[in-house]
């Protein structure tokens, strides 16, 4: 008796062209220069704490958010923004890396912080 075919090869050269292509898109976006501009959003346990304009911070300057009572600290540098230093126990936040695109996120769940990048076009109003 003969076994059938799990997978068809047709479905998976599609698979792989969609793997590819979604890959494609990432990459694409990961390598596109910061927008000038962009801003990025600091929230503790939901209420806004900071916002920042990106392209203003050249140069590294430290963020220390333990006065809204995380021990987190930020960085900006090169018109991005990243968790350097967090008191969570798996440091997910700290390996998320240095985001600056529109639509990105990095977010450290313990501490209830989050880090979200808007265009001037898409910030909220300031609270």
């Amino acid at each position: 008796m003969a076994q059938r075919a799990f997978i068809k090869k047709g479905d998976l050269i599609f698979v792989l062209a969609f793997l590819a292509f979604v890959a494609g898109v990432l990459w694409y976006r990961q390598t596109q220069p910061p927008v000038e501009g962009n801003w990025a959003v600091v929230t503790v346990d939901s209420q806004e704490v900071a916002r920042y304009e990106l392209s203003a911070h050249q140069e590294s300057h430290l963020v220390d958010l333990s006065p809204y009572g995380v021990e987190v600290e930020l960085e900006l540098v090169d018109h991005q923004i990243r968790f350097r230093e967090s008191d969570c126990p798996d440091h997910i936040c700290v390996n998320t890396g240095f985001i600056s695109q529109e639509f990105q996120s990095a977010v450290c769940l313990p501490n209830k912080t989050a880090i979200a990048i808007y265009t001037p076009e898409d910030l909220p109003p300031h609270p």
